[in-house]
């Protein structure tokens, strides 16, 4: 259970008010959190997870929730998803941002590395994928992208390949150091018949239709709560 300062649903209001109105974020999160004594963690929440209404309203109609529909390629930013359910399974603090997806706070990119506990991360993610699949009941091309920086990656990118293979996922798994570039690249070849996996805004806002692993993991595989930061401002119009 994740504890928060009693004034944490004003602090969201007050700042989705700021940014509404055009103020920059981190400075409106100084002040906003200045205001209420918000701790690091919190703050962070806001920073990751906090946007204008209008921002929230377009990101939110990009998720798809229901996958009957025609589905050529699903296009992962990997270590983005992947980090998000580790830090769940790490017992961190991850939330459903305003936006409606799933984010953390962990900021341990730089220290991800293959073992154990990554391994079911992966796990999961496979879950999801294999989920969407008996749905669709096509052959649908999996493309996942990876962080070369990141230690034993190879040998990650390895096992993954070899689960792919073992499971007749018709999946690509790559190895470089511009993955946001390439995910929104393949996003673009692919067409309107894709869908991007990732919660990272930049990517978000490039592409059409998106698909938010982590929440489908945590909630749907896992049968477990996730902090959400709508439920906890109420605010009602973004969607």
């Amino acid at each position: 259970m994740v504890e928060l300062n009693r004034n944490f649903k004003q602090a969201i209001n007050d700042l989705v008010w700021l940014l509404d109105r055009g103020y920059p974020k981190r400075p409106s999160i100084e002040l906003v959190g200045n205001r209420y004594m918000l701790g690091k963690n919190e703050r962070q929440i806001l920073l990751r997870g906090v946007f204008d209404r209008e921002t929230c309203k377009i990101r939110r109609k990009k998720i798809v929730k229901s996958f009957d529909r025609i589905i050529n390629a699903i296009i992962i930013d990997g270590l983005n998803v992947l980090i998000s359910i580790h830090s769940y399974l790490l017992g961190k603090i991850v939330f459903k941002s305003l936006d409606g997806f799933v984010r953390d706070i962990s900021g341990v990119y730089g220290n991800f590395t293959y073992e154990d506990r990554t391994k079911k991360a992966f796990d999961l993610l496979i879950g999801v994928l294999t989920s969407i699949l008996k749905i669709t009941e096509k052959q649908i091309a999996v493309y996942l992208f990876l962080d070369y920086r990141v230690s034993k990656i190879g040998d990650f990118a390895m096992y993954m390949r070899s689960v792919f293979s073992d499971l007749e996922i018709n999946g690509e798994v790559t190895v470089d150091r511009n993955c946001d570039y390439l995910v929104v690249e393949e996003a673009k070849r692919a067409g309107a018949t894709n869908l991007v996996a990732t919660s990272d805004t930049v990517i978000i806002d490039k592409v059409n239709w998106l698909i938010d692993i982590p929440y489908l993991a945590i909630v749907g595989l896992m049968k477990k709560d996730i902090l959400d930061i709508k439920d906890i401002s109420g605010l009602k119009s973004i969607g």
